[in-house]
């Protein structure tokens, strides 16, 4: 599913921001369960399940730290040794208990960042940035088409080079050095030829003397205003909620308890999510929205 860049941007800064204002750890459950749901639609769950691999580590050294670092909270389950430089070693409830929170919400900032990536499309999504900024967008798109070229020039040189003799994994550090020198000066003259067999391009273009003309992107569809009006709904309760004191939750220095009415409000807001990932997962399927979406 690609949806419309201005949709997108919403959604990304939107489901952002209430992510990191949340401070009641079962929101936080929720919010990540919605994201993994939907992104495990899109690419399925063995793809998602490698991408989450790559932050476990994150995750799992956040909840190691935490309880060690922090000597908040009033139910102590360990109370060791002295420690230099720390002190006693004391850990609680409440740290690893918000250590955790803090892991669920990395994970699922995380996993939006994927999200946000498929769905959008990179085309038209170069086209929107464009319209407003168009020389920071086209220096972007050199940057990071450049950044990718280097990596498979240095790969491509450096298979070369093992092939003529030279040793990259030597085990002296100083014969290492010498071996990537002349690898660096072949990546150097590269680079500078590559970039002035661009200006050279965009000086042929009449780049720069004249305002550039414009690709018409994409209309919003259907099923743009639905993720747009979904986020906008979802914006507003969270700001409503807070105001309510509905999502608050506190870790230090004891941890509070959750209300009836916040777990009314945990409950419509999934009733919410759910109908949304309904809509997104029956699209196709609906012969009257199928032409409109």
């Amino acid at each position: 599913m690609k949806c419309h860049p201005l949709a997108v941007i919403l959604f990304f800064l939107g489901f952002m921001c209430i992510v990191l204002i949340n401070d009641n750890p079962l929101l936080s459950i929720l919010y990540l369960v919605y994201i993994s749901l939907f992104l495990s639609g899109e690419i399925g769950y063995k793809k998602m399940l490698k991408n989450m691999k790559a932050a476990f580590w994150t995750i799992l050294s956040i909840i190691i730290i935490n309880p060690l670092v922090s000597r908040g909270g009033s139910h102590v389950l360990y109370r060791g040794i002295r420690l230099p430089l720390v002190g006693r070693l004391i850990i609680t409830l409440e740290g690893i208990c918000f250590g955790m929170h803090m892991s669920i919400k990395l994970m699922a900032i995380y996993l939006l960042f994927f999200l946000t990536y498929e769905l959008s499309d990179q085309d038209d999504m170069f086209s929107f940035f464009s319209r407003y900024a168009y020389k920071l967008t086209l220096l972007l798109s050199f940057s990071l088409n450049m950044a990718h070229r280097l990596v498979g020039e240095v790969q491509r040189v450096k298979e070369v080079m093992m092939m003529r003799g030279l040793q990259f994994h030597n085990k002296s550090i100083l014969k290492r050095i010498k071996a990537y020198y002349p690898l660096l000066k072949v990546i150097l003259i590269s680079s500078l030829e590559g970039s002035i067999e661009r200006a050279e391009s965009l000086y042929s273009k009449g780049y720069g003397k004249q305002q550039p003309t414009r690709y018409k992107g994409k209309k919003l569809s259907l099923l743009d205003g639905i993720v747009m009006t979904y986020m906008l709904l979802l914006v507003g309760m969270t700001l409503w909620a807070r105001h309510k004191g509905l999502q608050y939750f506190r870790f230090y220095p004891h941890m509070t308890g959750i209300s009836l009415e916040s777990l009314k409000y945990i409950g419509l807001l999934g009733l919410l999510l759910l109908t949304n990932l309904i809509i997104i997962w029956r699209r196709q399927r609906w012969k009257l929205l199928q032409y409109k979406i």
